[in-house]
């Protein structure tokens, strides 16, 4: 059996550097293998469909994708499952990208929070739900 077929160590780092390994990234070179998901120019594709605009944890605005691919959540599966590493927070669990946030220090008010919750819903309907 080659190195790469080879189970991880049970060691913190040997389970990450298994899983990392797992045909998803090399880490001692840290060139991206090929496979699934991959095009002819050796770069994963993956797509994420837009769900939502939506007012986050503390003022942020996100924009909140329809699940992720599901390679991407076997390895966060997988990756939480490791005793080394700390559990992601609840935030973490959902695609999303950040578009913008309150300054530090400041605090939307509740009027405020009801007019950019309305207006994710009205642009939200209107890019992503026909």
């Amino acid at each position: 059996m080659d190195a790469s077929m080879a189970p991880p160590t049970p060691t913190p780092r040997g389970e990450l550097v298994g899983i990392l390994s797992d045909g998803l990234l090399d880490p001692l070179s840290g060139v991206v293998r090929r496979g699934r998901g991959f095009g002819g120019d050796g770069v994963l594709k993956l797509k994420l469909e837009p769900l939502s605009f939506v007012v986050a944890w503390s003022g942020v605005l996100v924009l909140a994708f329809n699940g992720f691919p599901r390679g991407i959540a076997q390895l966060k599966q997988r990756l939480n499952q490791l005793a080394c590493l700390r559990k992601e927070n609840p935030g973490s669990l959902w695609p999303k990208c950040t578009i913008g946030a309150v300054r530090e220090g400041r605090r939307l008010t509740v009027d405020q929070l009801r007019t950019l919750n309305e207006i994710c819903a009205r642009l939200s309907a209107k890019f992503f739900q026909g």
